[in-house]
Protein backbone atom coordinates (compact mmCIF):
# COMPACT_ATOMS: atom_id res chain seq x y z
CA UNK A 1 0.00 0.00 0.00
CA UNK A 2 0.97 3.33 -0.51
CA UNK A 3 2.01 5.66 2.52
CA UNK A 4 -1.09 8.18 3.60
CA UNK A 5 0.63 11.11 1.62
CA UNK A 6 1.43 9.63 -1.55
CA UNK A 7 0.39 11.87 -4.57
CA UNK A 8 1.23 15.13 -2.44
CA UNK A 9 4.79 17.43 -3.98
CA UNK A 10 6.77 19.43 -1.86
CA UNK A 11 9.84 21.41 -2.69
CA UNK A 12 12.26 21.27 0.48
CA UNK A 13 13.83 24.69 0.78
CA UNK A 14 15.66 23.77 4.03
CA UNK A 15 19.05 23.11 5.68
CA UNK A 16 20.85 21.94 8.85
CA UNK A 17 18.39 19.73 11.05
CA UNK A 18 14.98 21.36 11.87
CA UNK A 19 13.52 21.70 8.37
CA UNK A 20 15.05 19.07 6.67
CA UNK A 21 13.35 16.93 9.54
CA UNK A 22 10.07 18.16 9.15
CA UNK A 23 10.29 17.45 5.26
CA UNK A 24 11.49 14.01 5.80
CA UNK A 25 8.17 13.21 8.42
CA UNK A 26 6.69 14.36 4.94
CA UNK A 27 8.41 11.94 2.82
CA UNK A 28 8.29 9.06 5.46
CA UNK A 29 4.63 9.25 5.16
CA UNK A 30 4.43 8.90 1.22
CA UNK A 31 5.25 12.85 0.01
CA UNK A 32 7.63 13.08 -3.21
CA UNK A 33 9.89 15.72 -1.28
CA UNK A 34 12.33 17.32 -3.70
CA UNK A 35 15.05 18.96 -1.69
CA UNK A 36 16.92 22.03 -3.23
CA UNK A 37 20.72 22.10 -2.28
CA UNK A 38 23.86 24.38 -3.67
CA UNK A 39 25.69 22.80 -6.09
CA UNK A 40 28.20 22.21 -3.17
CA UNK A 41 25.22 20.72 -1.23
CA UNK A 42 24.10 21.14 2.58
CA UNK A 43 26.46 22.14 4.81
CA UNK A 44 25.47 19.60 6.90
CA UNK A 45 26.67 16.74 4.87
CA UNK A 46 30.43 17.88 5.91
CA UNK A 47 29.51 18.38 9.49
CA UNK A 48 30.28 15.40 12.26
CA UNK A 49 30.54 11.51 12.03
CA UNK A 50 30.78 10.41 7.84
CA UNK A 51 31.63 8.27 5.75
CA UNK A 52 32.97 8.22 1.61
CA UNK A 53 31.57 12.01 1.72
CA UNK A 54 28.16 11.98 3.78
CA UNK A 55 27.72 13.06 7.48
CA UNK A 56 25.21 10.62 9.49
CA UNK A 57 23.44 13.62 10.87
CA UNK A 58 22.26 14.74 7.34
CA UNK A 59 21.47 10.85 6.28
CA UNK A 60 19.38 10.74 9.10
CA UNK A 61 17.04 13.68 8.42
CA UNK A 62 17.63 13.63 4.59
CA UNK A 63 16.05 10.12 3.49
CA UNK A 64 13.54 9.82 1.25
CA UNK A 65 14.14 12.59 -1.07
CA UNK A 66 15.28 13.69 -4.45
CA UNK A 67 17.61 15.85 -4.59
CA UNK A 68 18.24 18.86 -7.12
CA UNK A 69 20.97 21.15 -6.89
CA UNK A 70 20.80 24.33 -7.98
CA UNK A 71 22.89 27.45 -7.79
CA UNK A 72 19.75 30.00 -6.33
CA UNK A 73 22.19 33.14 -6.79
CA UNK A 74 21.52 33.23 -10.66
CA UNK A 75 17.78 34.13 -12.20
CA UNK A 76 17.66 30.74 -13.79
CA UNK A 77 18.08 28.98 -10.57
CA UNK A 78 14.74 31.04 -8.50
CA UNK A 79 13.11 30.70 -12.12
CA UNK A 80 13.56 26.62 -11.44
CA UNK A 81 12.05 26.59 -8.15
CA UNK A 82 9.45 28.69 -8.89
CA UNK A 83 8.40 26.15 -12.07
CA UNK A 84 8.41 23.60 -9.36
CA UNK A 85 6.36 25.69 -6.52
CA UNK A 86 4.18 26.14 -9.10
CA UNK A 87 3.31 22.53 -9.60
CA UNK A 88 4.04 21.50 -5.92
CA UNK A 89 1.65 20.68 -2.86
CA UNK A 90 3.95 22.30 -0.37
CA UNK A 91 7.05 24.55 -0.06
CA UNK A 92 8.76 24.26 2.73
CA UNK A 93 11.91 26.96 3.94
CA UNK A 94 14.02 27.86 6.81
CA UNK A 95 15.97 31.11 5.46
CA UNK A 96 16.06 33.98 8.06
CA UNK A 97 13.20 36.04 7.76
CA UNK A 98 13.19 38.18 4.73
CA UNK A 99 15.53 36.39 2.65
CA UNK A 100 12.90 34.11 0.39
CA UNK A 101 11.40 37.51 0.14
CA UNK A 102 14.44 39.17 -1.38
CA UNK A 103 15.03 36.26 -4.35
CA UNK A 104 11.47 36.53 -5.29
CA UNK A 105 10.35 33.56 -3.55
CA UNK A 106 8.37 34.72 -0.92
CA UNK A 107 5.29 33.79 0.10
CA UNK A 108 3.21 36.64 -1.63
CA UNK A 109 4.79 35.64 -4.87
CA UNK A 110 4.90 32.06 -4.91
CA UNK A 111 0.92 31.72 -3.62
CA UNK A 112 -0.10 34.29 -6.07
CA UNK A 113 1.20 32.02 -9.01
CA UNK A 114 -0.26 28.60 -6.95
CA UNK A 115 -3.43 29.11 -5.37
CA UNK A 116 -3.14 25.84 -3.50
CA UNK A 117 0.09 25.91 -2.44
CA UNK A 118 0.86 25.71 1.36
CA UNK A 119 3.80 28.17 2.55
CA UNK A 120 5.36 26.82 5.32
CA UNK A 121 8.13 28.24 7.26
CA UNK A 122 10.61 26.84 10.32
CA UNK A 123 12.09 30.00 11.97
CA UNK A 124 14.73 29.74 14.62
CA UNK A 125 12.97 33.18 16.98
CA UNK A 126 9.45 33.60 14.87
CA UNK A 127 9.13 36.31 12.44
CA UNK A 128 8.65 39.27 14.88
CA UNK A 129 10.92 41.19 17.67
CA UNK A 130 14.66 41.82 18.03
CA UNK A 131 15.91 38.33 17.32
CA UNK A 132 13.93 38.11 14.10
CA UNK A 133 17.16 38.00 11.76
CA UNK A 134 19.93 36.68 13.91
CA UNK A 135 21.31 32.83 13.31
CA UNK A 136 19.81 30.36 15.12
CA UNK A 137 21.30 27.15 16.69
CA UNK A 138 19.85 24.34 18.95
CA UNK A 139 21.98 25.89 21.86
CA UNK A 140 20.54 29.36 21.72
CA UNK A 141 17.01 28.33 21.79
CA UNK A 142 17.66 26.30 24.49
CA UNK A 143 19.27 28.85 26.93
CA UNK A 144 16.77 31.47 25.75
CA UNK A 145 13.50 29.29 26.28
CA UNK A 146 14.45 28.28 29.61
CA UNK A 147 15.09 24.73 29.24
CA UNK A 148 18.75 25.12 30.15
CA UNK A 149 18.01 26.56 33.30
CA UNK A 150 14.86 23.87 34.12
CA UNK A 151 17.66 21.16 33.46
CA UNK A 152 20.24 23.03 35.36
CA UNK A 153 18.13 22.92 38.93
CA UNK A 154 20.16 22.28 42.00
CA UNK A 155 23.73 22.33 40.08
CA UNK A 156 24.31 25.76 40.61
CA UNK A 157 24.48 26.57 36.55
CA UNK A 158 21.95 26.26 33.70
CA UNK A 159 22.34 22.76 32.03
CA UNK A 160 22.32 22.02 27.76
CA UNK A 161 20.26 18.72 27.23
CA UNK A 162 22.87 16.37 25.18
CA UNK A 163 20.59 16.58 22.27
CA UNK A 164 19.30 18.90 19.38
CA UNK A 165 15.94 18.63 21.27
CA UNK A 166 14.33 22.06 19.52
CA UNK A 167 15.49 21.07 16.66
CA UNK A 168 13.38 18.19 16.59
CA UNK A 169 10.85 19.43 18.18
CA UNK A 170 9.75 22.13 16.06
CA UNK A 171 10.39 19.78 12.83
CA UNK A 172 7.38 17.44 14.78
CA UNK A 173 5.00 20.37 15.52
CA UNK A 174 6.03 21.93 11.33
CA UNK A 175 5.06 18.61 10.00
CA UNK A 176 1.68 18.72 11.86
CA UNK A 177 0.77 21.86 11.01
CA UNK A 178 1.36 21.00 7.25
CA UNK A 179 -0.72 17.96 7.21
CA UNK A 180 -3.57 20.01 8.89
CA UNK A 181 -3.03 22.28 5.93
CA UNK A 182 -3.60 20.09 3.06
CA UNK A 183 -6.56 18.65 4.74
CA UNK A 184 -8.31 22.05 5.42
CA UNK A 185 -7.35 22.20 1.55
CA UNK A 186 -9.64 19.51 0.42
CA UNK A 187 -12.22 22.00 1.86
CA UNK A 188 -11.47 25.43 1.15
CA UNK A 189 -9.96 24.30 -2.03
CA UNK A 190 -7.01 27.07 -1.08
CA UNK A 191 -3.39 26.99 0.51
CA UNK A 192 -2.34 29.00 2.79
CA UNK A 193 1.21 30.40 4.83
CA UNK A 194 2.32 29.12 8.38
CA UNK A 195 4.72 29.49 10.28
CA UNK A 196 6.66 27.31 13.40
CA UNK A 197 9.36 28.52 15.46
CA UNK A 198 11.86 26.49 17.40
CA UNK A 199 11.33 29.38 20.68
CA UNK A 200 7.44 28.99 20.46
CA UNK A 201 7.94 24.75 20.01
CA UNK A 202 10.13 24.65 22.89
CA UNK A 203 8.28 27.17 25.22
CA UNK A 204 4.91 24.88 24.38
CA UNK A 205 7.03 21.49 24.81
CA UNK A 206 8.22 22.45 28.40
CA UNK A 207 4.83 24.60 29.30
CA UNK A 208 2.87 21.70 30.79
CA UNK A 209 5.43 20.44 33.50
CA UNK A 210 8.67 22.75 33.95
CA UNK A 211 5.89 25.70 33.50
CA UNK A 212 3.36 24.96 35.95
CA UNK A 213 4.58 27.87 38.55
CA UNK A 214 3.51 30.66 35.55
CA UNK A 215 0.55 28.93 34.99
CA UNK A 216 -2.28 30.31 37.46
CA UNK A 217 -2.05 34.04 37.95
CA UNK A 218 -3.63 33.88 41.43
CA UNK A 219 -1.84 34.34 44.65
CA UNK A 220 -3.49 31.61 46.18
CA UNK A 221 -2.11 29.04 44.18
CA UNK A 222 -0.37 26.03 45.52
CA UNK A 223 2.66 24.97 44.13
CA UNK A 224 5.09 21.61 44.05
CA UNK A 225 8.02 20.76 42.74
CA UNK A 226 8.83 21.04 39.26
CA UNK A 227 8.70 18.13 36.87
CA UNK A 228 12.66 18.37 35.86
CA UNK A 229 13.23 18.34 39.60
CA UNK A 230 12.45 14.88 40.11
CA UNK A 231 15.28 12.22 39.37
CA UNK A 232 14.35 8.97 39.37
CA UNK A 233 17.67 7.43 38.07
CA UNK A 234 18.71 4.62 40.82
CA UNK A 235 22.12 3.51 40.80
CA UNK A 236 22.40 -0.42 41.46
CA UNK A 237 25.11 -2.40 42.39
CA UNK A 238 26.97 -2.47 38.82
CA UNK A 239 24.75 -0.12 36.97
CA UNK A 240 21.29 2.13 36.86
CA UNK A 241 18.19 1.45 36.60
CA UNK A 242 14.86 3.76 36.40
CA UNK A 243 11.84 3.80 38.70
CA UNK A 244 8.53 5.59 39.09
CA UNK A 245 6.15 4.08 41.96
CA UNK A 246 4.34 7.33 41.48
CA UNK A 247 0.82 5.51 42.16
CA UNK A 248 -0.57 4.53 45.70
CA UNK A 249 -0.66 0.63 44.36
CA UNK A 250 2.81 0.80 42.90
CA UNK A 251 4.43 2.09 45.60
CA UNK A 252 2.73 -0.47 47.86
CA UNK A 253 4.32 -3.50 45.38
CA UNK A 254 7.61 -1.97 45.62
CA UNK A 255 7.51 -1.83 49.36
CA UNK A 256 6.40 -5.83 49.54
CA UNK A 257 8.84 -6.57 46.93
CA UNK A 258 11.88 -4.93 48.50
CA UNK A 259 10.47 -6.36 52.46
CA UNK A 260 9.99 -2.75 53.48
CA UNK A 261 5.97 -2.62 54.72
CA UNK A 262 7.52 0.22 57.28
CA UNK A 263 7.31 2.32 54.27
CA UNK A 264 3.92 2.03 54.27
CA UNK A 265 3.10 3.49 57.80
CA UNK A 266 5.80 6.49 57.00
CA UNK A 267 2.93 9.47 57.19
CA UNK A 268 5.38 11.01 54.99
CA UNK A 269 4.99 8.52 52.30
CA UNK A 270 1.31 7.43 52.54
CA UNK A 271 -0.08 9.76 49.93
CA UNK A 272 1.21 10.08 46.44
CA UNK A 273 0.25 13.91 47.75
CA UNK A 274 2.94 13.68 50.76
CA UNK A 275 5.38 11.86 48.67
CA UNK A 276 5.20 14.81 46.36
CA UNK A 277 6.14 16.90 49.03
CA UNK A 278 8.58 14.75 50.69
CA UNK A 279 10.47 13.59 47.24
CA UNK A 280 13.79 13.97 47.92
CA UNK A 281 13.39 11.78 51.24
CA UNK A 282 11.13 9.52 49.20
CA UNK A 283 14.11 9.08 46.24
CA UNK A 284 16.54 8.61 48.95
CA UNK A 285 15.25 5.81 50.58
CA UNK A 286 14.15 4.02 47.70
CA UNK A 287 17.98 4.53 46.54
CA UNK A 288 19.40 2.75 49.54
CA UNK A 289 17.45 -0.59 48.49
CA UNK A 290 17.96 -0.55 44.79
CA UNK A 291 22.12 -0.11 45.64
CA UNK A 292 21.72 -3.53 47.33
CA UNK A 293 21.27 -5.63 44.07
CA UNK A 294 22.24 -5.53 40.18
CA UNK A 295 20.85 -4.25 37.81
CA UNK A 296 19.75 -7.39 36.14
CA UNK A 297 18.82 -8.83 39.30
CA UNK A 298 16.36 -5.87 39.99
CA UNK A 299 14.89 -6.23 36.46
CA UNK A 300 14.31 -10.00 37.41
CA UNK A 301 12.46 -8.75 40.62
CA UNK A 302 10.33 -6.13 39.42
CA UNK A 303 9.35 -8.53 36.09
CA UNK A 304 5.39 -8.87 35.78
CA UNK A 305 5.10 -5.89 39.06
CA UNK A 306 3.14 -3.09 38.34
CA UNK A 307 6.11 -0.51 39.57
CA UNK A 308 7.22 1.20 36.42
CA UNK A 309 10.53 0.60 36.06
CA UNK A 310 13.09 0.29 32.97
CA UNK A 311 17.02 -0.26 32.21
CA UNK A 312 19.26 2.93 31.82
CA UNK A 313 21.23 2.44 28.65
CA UNK A 314 24.41 3.65 27.13
CA UNK A 315 23.69 4.69 23.70
CA UNK A 316 25.48 1.51 22.15
CA UNK A 317 23.69 -1.06 24.56
CA UNK A 318 19.94 0.51 23.89
CA UNK A 319 20.04 -1.20 20.08
CA UNK A 320 20.66 -4.60 21.40
CA UNK A 321 18.10 -4.69 23.97
CA UNK A 322 15.25 -7.14 23.07
CA UNK A 323 12.72 -5.22 23.21
CA UNK A 324 14.00 -2.80 20.35
CA UNK A 325 14.61 -5.79 18.47
CA UNK A 326 11.32 -7.21 19.24
CA UNK A 327 9.89 -3.66 17.30
CA UNK A 328 12.90 -4.11 14.33
CA UNK A 329 13.22 -0.13 15.60
CA UNK A 330 16.73 -0.09 13.87
CA UNK A 331 16.86 -1.50 10.21
CA UNK A 332 20.17 -1.72 7.92
CA UNK A 333 20.11 -0.55 4.54
CA UNK A 334 22.88 -1.44 2.18
CA UNK A 335 24.21 2.22 0.19
CA UNK A 336 26.01 1.75 -3.10
CA UNK A 337 28.34 4.83 -2.24
CA UNK A 338 28.62 4.59 1.28
CA UNK A 339 28.08 1.14 2.27
CA UNK A 340 26.10 -0.30 5.33
CA UNK A 341 23.92 2.02 6.84
CA UNK A 342 21.87 2.22 10.59
CA UNK A 343 18.30 3.79 10.15
CA UNK A 344 15.67 3.78 12.65
CA UNK A 345 12.24 2.87 10.81
CA UNK A 346 9.54 5.91 10.31
CA UNK A 347 7.88 6.37 13.71
CA UNK A 348 4.25 5.78 12.69
CA UNK A 349 2.75 2.75 11.68
CA UNK A 350 -0.29 2.63 9.46
CA UNK A 351 -2.76 0.07 9.58
CA UNK A 352 -3.85 0.31 5.87
CA UNK A 353 -0.92 3.03 4.41
CA UNK A 354 2.87 2.20 4.50
CA UNK A 355 5.15 4.29 5.97
CA UNK A 356 9.12 3.22 5.48
CA UNK A 357 12.33 4.07 4.40
CA UNK A 358 12.37 4.10 0.62
CA UNK A 359 15.43 5.49 -0.11
CA UNK A 360 18.45 6.39 1.91
CA UNK A 361 19.37 10.20 1.78
CA UNK A 362 20.21 11.24 -1.89
CA UNK A 363 23.60 12.17 -3.33
CA UNK A 364 24.05 16.04 -3.98
CA UNK A 365 21.78 16.58 -7.44
CA UNK A 366 21.10 12.86 -8.01
CA UNK A 367 17.86 13.64 -9.03
CA UNK A 368 18.53 17.09 -10.74
CA UNK A 369 17.84 15.62 -14.24
CA UNK A 370 14.83 13.65 -13.41
CA UNK A 371 13.20 16.28 -11.77
CA UNK A 372 13.79 19.02 -14.46
CA UNK A 373 12.57 16.58 -17.10
CA UNK A 374 9.36 15.48 -15.10
CA UNK A 375 8.83 19.58 -15.10
CA UNK A 376 8.74 19.86 -18.81
CA UNK A 377 12.22 21.21 -19.28
CA UNK A 378 13.79 20.36 -22.78
CA UNK A 379 17.17 18.85 -23.20
CA UNK A 380 18.34 22.13 -24.70
CA UNK A 381 16.88 24.05 -21.64
CA UNK A 382 18.52 21.62 -19.43
CA UNK A 383 21.71 21.97 -21.21
CA UNK A 384 21.49 25.64 -20.98
CA UNK A 385 20.87 25.82 -17.50
CA UNK A 386 24.24 23.31 -17.20
CA UNK A 387 26.67 25.76 -19.59
CA UNK A 388 25.70 28.56 -16.93
CA UNK A 389 26.47 26.84 -14.25
CA UNK A 390 23.06 26.86 -12.93
CA UNK A 391 23.11 23.21 -12.34
CA UNK A 392 25.68 20.96 -11.58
Amino acid sequence: MPGPLTGYRVVDLTAFVAGPLATQLLAEQGADVVKIEPLGGDLLRRIGTGRAGIAALFASVNRNKRSVALDLRKPEGLDVVRRLAASADVLVENFRPGAMEKMGLGPKEMCAANARLVYARVTGFGDEGPYQRMPVFDTLVQGFSGIAWAQGQGTGRPVLLKTLVADKIAPLLAAQAITSALLERTRSGAGQTLQVSMLDSMIWWMWPDNMMDETFLDQDTVHSPLMSSLDNLMRTADGFLTIAPVSDASWEALAELVGRPDWLLDPRFASMASRNVNVGVWFGVIQQEIARRTTGEWLELLAGSPVPHAPVHTLESVLRDEQVRANCIVEEHEHPKWGRMRQPRPVARFGRSRGRIESLAPDVGEHTLEVLEESGYSATQIHALRMSETIA
